[in-house]
């Protein structure tokens, strides 16, 4: 059973915003710098383009630059050297199941930590501890899930409970320890806060999509589902903790602030 799309638009008040030629992502570019995020975007999505216009789309320098990474996807040496060890290495760690969630087609490699697991005749809960790594940028994004499931005719209907986007509650403890591993296996990686992972910036689609994407989708995978109303609020799911967590490794040092006053 996989994890959780998100769609929507994330709504934030106070920041300043980007012109559309450069990608749309809301933040306080005073207080921090997520352009590298944009420059992934950037170079590997056709900004403006649609997956519907075809040819224009599809021989794009930027999509044809996305294809090539994912056809590297799994023999690069990242996948069976690095991802897959590290699972094992998380999964002896916390003495708890880890599942693989990476696919050919998506731009980044994931996993799910199940901390719990509840099966009843047609039905299943699970609470999963997801992490992520992307191919686009030395990216990393964290999340636990609460699920269910129900199961008629042999058709699963999925519903999310709870998601979790900084570490708190059940998932506090393992979430802490697992960004202590990933930190050390991954010191180049820094982790993007749910307050820039869950905006959908018009103009990004994934090939396989149909309209605007989220962040994450774009530079991970499209195993995380939130659905947004037009209001921008979240429909399917509460969400708990810390929208903000990880923004610390996004601070404008003092000394690049300066710097950008004078240039």
């Amino acid at each position: 059973m996989p994890p959780f799309t998100v769609k929507g638009t994330f709504m934030q008040k106070n920041t300043h915003t980007h012109s559309q030629s450069i990608v749309m992502l809301r933040y306080n570019t005073g207080r921090f710098d997520y352009s590298a995020v944009i420059r992934a975007l950037r170079f590997y999505y056709p900004i403006g383009i649609a997956p519907s216009e075809g040819q224009r789309y599809e021989e794009h320098i930027a999509t044809l630059k996305l294809k090539a990474l994912i056809g590297r996807k799994f023999n690069s040496g990242f996948y069976d050297s690095r991802w897959k060890p590290f699972q094992q290495e998380v999964s002896t760690r916390l003495q708890l199941p880890v599942e693989d969630v990476t696919y050919g087609e998506d731009a980044g490699y994931g996993a799910a930590i199940v901390l719990e697991e509840v099966k009843g005749p047609g039905f299943e809960r699970r609470k999963l501890l997801c992490f992520f790594a992307s191919m686009l940028g030395p990216f990393s994004v964290i999340a636990g899930i609460d699920q269910s499931a129900v199961t008629v005719n042999g058709t699963s209907y999925f519903t999310y409970n709870l998601l979790t986007v900084s570490p708190e509650n059940e998932y506090a403890d393992y979430a802490n320890t697992l960004l202590k591993m990933m930190k050390q296996r991954f010191p180049d990686h820094r982790l993007l806060p749910f307050q820039v992972w869950g905006q959908v910036v018009d103009g990004l689609e994934l090939p396989a999509g149909n309209g605007p994407c989220s962040v994450f989708e774009a530079l991970f995978n499209d195993v995380l589902q939130i659905e947004r109303g037009k209001d921008g609020a979240i429909k399917n799911v509460p969400i708990v903790g810390d929208e903000m967590f990880g923004m610390e490794d996004w601070k404008v040092r003092k000394r690049e602030r300066i710097e950008a006053n004078i240039f």
